[in-house]
């Protein structure tokens, strides 16, 4: 092993020794390799879940959006148009009797 000092307090080593490429608690073989690649598959694979979840509960809030504002829509629309039939009939002198006209305007 040949060692280089370019600067008095560091040092720099090579070696041609042959280590796994994953060492965990200073456990170095090659299950843990496949423990760690599985750890990340796992956190990708909640990750796109997570999206999907949120994505779904979007679209669910979305529809319920939609369907509140129609029904609003609906029930506002409903008596307005029963008064201004009645205000047409009134406008347009289409209510034969007294009684009935007040009854109109009441």
């Amino acid at each position: 092993m040949r060692r280089l000092s370019l600067f008095p307090a560091w040092e720099v080593a090579v070696s041609n020794t042959r280590a796994p490429a994953i060492g965990l608690f200073g456990i170095q073989t090659p299950l843990v390799s496949i423990g760690f690649g599985s750890l990340v598959v796992a956190v990708i694979l909640l990750g796109i879940y997570s999206i999907y979840r949120d994505i779904r509960r979007d679209e669910e809030l979305l529809k319920m959006k939609s369907e509140f504002i129609s029904n609003v829509s609906h029930e506002l629309k409903t008596p307005i148009s029963a008064i201004r039939m009645l205000a047409d009939n009134l406008w347009q002198n289409r209510v034969e009797t007294e009684a009935r006209t007040k009854e109109y305007y009441h």
